[in-house]
């Protein structure tokens, strides 16, 4: 058996604990978390740490098999630029295997056990056959013409076909890059389903002024992709109060961005739609890209399920939560470290529907445990210099 301590312990089973011991078997599976203040014995060889003990981190949002395309794309470029850009550098496609592998013992160094990853392809198969990291693989899909619909699902469901584990699902790229014929077949995928369901959400405003209108950034860009966009008729409203009433039979919804969702939209949902709806942000992307975050308090006050990611290398300089919590703490410093790593940790294991693995530092469960440590004293919090360190 392995004891350590170290000055708090953020369980997500219980209350905050300071200077808590937590007993793990050479395995990683938690024996017993012990709060020394209510026992009257002595406890022997406890290893002592520095700063914070926490479940390892769950990362929403990632796409792996975009690893080759580190620092390829400017920031700051608005969405539209950037898949122009993104288009482009696909088509120069190299070999990327080994970035594959490297992105993925990145995130594993970086305290992530779990993670949900866009999949277009095959390309990060192997690697995540090897990886120590419990994968949620997501097959996406997108293309706004109604005609190719039936072969877009198709091809997803051959790829979904090829992975042997219950982690997986068929998703929807975004709003505005999908016919209704492909979101009703994807809707009726889930419809038997306790699948998790993703969808990129107004990670621009010519998104919403795309729906509103059918004019704006957005169209000029897709025509200039080539895109018959002659059947898309503006809705009259933003891209999630048209997509909301589609999905509402879907559970574990996980909206990615958000970055200009707006409290209108937030008001179209009922109290079922905010159960099964997840907010992941990815900071860190929404700056590169658009120089913008979500109002984040605007989720918090509306008693949303928050969650986070790191989305790709196309658009983050690293595959870390910290940085993502870093970046939050930064803009938005009344958010305490205790909801943080909530966000972080048990709110994306609840997302992904495997909560009773991760997400918590409890008796029987193998959830990894990571330290972060070089925080602040007064008062005792993460900062920008803090260090996550994986324990198991």
């Amino acid at each position: 058996m392995i004891k350590i301590t170290s000055e708090k312990i953020y369980s997500n089973d219980l209350p905050p604990l300071n200077n808590g011991i937590i007993i793990i078997n050479s395995n990683g599976v938690i024996i017993d978390i012990i709060d020394p203040l209510k026992i009257d014995y002595q406890i022997e060889d406890v290893v002592k740490l520095k700063g914070i003990i926490t479940p390892a981190f769950v990362n929403c949002h990632s796409h792996l098999e975009l690893a080759y395309l580190k620092s390829r794309i400017k920031p700051f470029c608005g969405i539209n630029d950037f898949i122009l850009q993104l288009s482009k550098l696909k088509k120069d496609k190299y070999e990327s295997n080994e970035l594959i592998e490297q992105a993925d013992k990145e995130m594993f160094d970086n305290g992530i056990s779990l993670c949900a990853d866009i999949c277009n392809t095959d390309d990060t198969f192997n690697a995540k056959n090897n990886s120590k990291i419990t994968y949620y693989n997501l097959f996406e899909v997108f293309g706004i013409n109604k005609n190719i619909a039936k072969d877009k699902f198709e091809k997803a469901i051959n790829l979904y076909n090829r992975i042997n584990d219950n982690n997986k699902s068929i998703v929807l790229h975004s709003p505005y890059s999908v016919s209704d014929r492909l979101i009703n077949l994807i809707v009726e995928f889930h419809r038997t389903k306790n699948l998790v369901f993703s969808i990129h959400n107004q990670e621009s405003e010519s998104e919403n002024i795309f729906f509103k209108t059918g004019e704006g950034e957005m169209y000029e860009r897709m025509i200039k992709m080539g895109l018959d966009l002659s059947e898309f008729k503006s809705k009259d409203k933003t891209s999630f109060q048209y997509m909301l009433p589609l999905l509402k039979n879907i559970n574990h919804k996980i909206f990615v961005h958000n970055t200009f969702t707006n409290q209108k939209d937030l008001e179209k949902m009922g109290t079922s739609d905010k159960l099964k709806a997840f907010f992941c942000l990815c900071p860190n992307s929404n700056l590169y890209i658009e120089n913008k975050l979500p109002n984040i308090k605007m989720f918090i006050k509306n008693k949303l399920n928050i969650v986070l990611g790191t989305d790709s290398y196309a658009s983050n300089s690293s595959l870390s939560i910290l940085d993502e919590i870093k970046t939050i703490k930064s803009n938005f410093d009344f958010i305490s470290d205790e909801h943080l790593i909530r966000f972080a940790t048990i709110n994306g294991a609840k997302a992904l529907n495997m909560d009773k693995i991760f997400g918590e530092l409890k008796k029987g469960l193998q959830p990894g445990i990571i330290n972060l440590y070089n925080v602040n004293s007064e008062p005792f919090e993460i900062n920008a210099d803090t260090i996550v360190k994986r324990l198991f």
